[in-house]
């Protein structure tokens, strides 16, 4: 059964989504208190670590991360849904073809070989799986070492280790020289970076193998 808003309507995708934060935050904060007085069990702190740090496939992370950045067209035949409830009448992102999209792969030195396998397998995913108009696939270690452009049906190419280190501002160096546009960028990485990136002002996902916290946009952990 929908679970039902205060005017006793169907609750939308983002109504469901936000109830459920509020249930959690609630059971995580009843479960605090409890914990502060000595009376939670073991086996209760084990399940609420579970639901404040959920182990999510990092893979979906990217797919949710890619789909939700790179809709590229707005249609009025089928209105926003959260914004129809509240009485405007706005468009929906409509297009089922994503945009262009740029992987940016950590070559460097210390990466593990499995992890910098397991990269150019996920460019290979993203291009059968997403079916972008583009995507663009970057190595780099402290400077773009290759970028090539793939379409459906293409075959990603393994890229090549470097004995180099990190470096993430010469990404967006790049992209910018070149005049490229991407709808987003996922950089994989395990942010042993030399350098501080400044925010290039579009989406940007770090997929990391590492312990550091992103200079900006969004961050999802490889657990090792």
């Amino acid at each position: 059964t929908t679970p039902k808003n205060d005017q006793g309507q169907d609750m939308n995708q983002a109504g469901i989504a936000e109830l459920g934060r509020e249930i959690i935050s609630r059971v995580v904060s009843n479960a605090q208190a409890c914990k502060g007085a000595g009376m939670l069990p073991g086996y209760l702190r084990d399940m609420i670590k579970e639901v404040k740090n959920p182990e999510i496939p990092w893979q979906s992370v990217v797919e949710r991360f890619i789909t939700e950045n790179s809709r590229n067209d707005y249609s009025w035949e089928e209105p926003d849904e959260e914004y129809l409830q509240r009485g405007l009448f706005m468009p929906s992102l409509s297009s089922k073809i994503l945009g262009e999209i740029i992987l940016a792969g950590d070559a460097s030195g210390s990466i593990p070989n499995e992890l910098f396998q397991q990269f150019t397998s996920e460019g290979q995913e993203m291009l059968d799986r997403l079916k972008p108009e583009i995507l663009r696939m970057i190595w780099f270690s402290n400077y773009v070492e290759t970028d090539h452009e793939y379409r459906v049906g293409d075959i990603v190419d393994p890229g090549r280790r470097s004995s180099g280190g990190t470096a993430f501002q010469p990404i967006f160096d790049h992209i910018q020289e070149k005049g490229y546009q991407p709808a987003c960028v996922v950089i994989m990485t395990d942010m042993k970076s030399s350098d501080t990136p400044r925010d290039p002002g579009y989406p940007v996902l770090w997929v990391s193998y590492g312990w550091q916290e992103a200079p900006f946009g969004e961050l999802v952990k490889i657990r090792r």
